[in-house]
């Protein structure tokens, strides 16, 4: 894996910030020993993958996730999660984001399905709105910042934006939800740069 890094202006608010744009692949396997506690002994692969390009003002990163557990009695439980994220990042205060996450579940634990709603698009909705074992969801947003250094620490945007999202389980028909909003975001030093994928 050779770390790739591209600096940009106005993403998450100051002038400058690295993103990266590193490829990737990560392979394991996963044990699961009866006698940790578990009803019977199984052994899984691990694989995550990731990688990003960029062109001019555009960025693009995309990521893959997955994983199972096999026992004697076959698949115990699986997951699959894929995302995309990109942006348009001119420096002249301005940057417009999008992103995009979809995945499967089997047999999650309790909890641990996807929960959609509230602090993850659609945000408009209340918490665990939209709840499954499959799930899809987007969020785009442009960001105009007014205050892009407020004593050389954080930076104040107005962003207007669209969400959707939906989670059912299997058998079910999805179940979906959007919405257009503005809002005030902030940002600073200590936080990740919004072009990322998470892991």
């Amino acid at each position: 894996e050779q770390p790739r890094f591209r600096e940009v202006g106005y993403v998450d608010g100051l002038n400058r910030q690295d993103v990266d744009l590193t490829t990737g692949i990560t392979l394991g396997v996963r044990l699961a020993p009866e006698e940790f506690g578990y009803e019977r002994s199984g052994v899984g692969p691990h694989v995550a993958v990731r990688g990003g390009v960029t062109s001019g003002a555009y960025l693009f990163r995309a990521a893959l996730r997955a994983n199972a557990l096999f026992d004697a009695a076959g698949l115990d439980s699986g997951r699959v999660v894929a995302s995309l994220t990109g942006g348009k990042v001119s420096g002249d205060r301005h940057a417009t984001l999008l992103h995009l996450e979809g995945g499967v579940l089997e047999s999650p634990a309790p909890g641990r399905e996807f929960d959609l709603g509230f602090s993850m698009p659609p945000r408009s909705f209340e918490p665990h709105a939209f709840v499954g074992t499959r799930g899809l969801w987007g969020t785009l947003e442009h960001r105009w910042y007014a205050l892009p250094r407020i004593f050389d620490l954080f930076g104040a945007a107005l962003a207007g934006y669209f969400d959707f999202g939906g989670a059912w389980y299997a058998g079910q028909d999805p179940r979906w939800g959007a919405e257009l909003g503005v809002g005030l975001r902030t940002s600073s030093r200590l936080a990740p740069c919004l072009l990322y994928t998470s892991d």
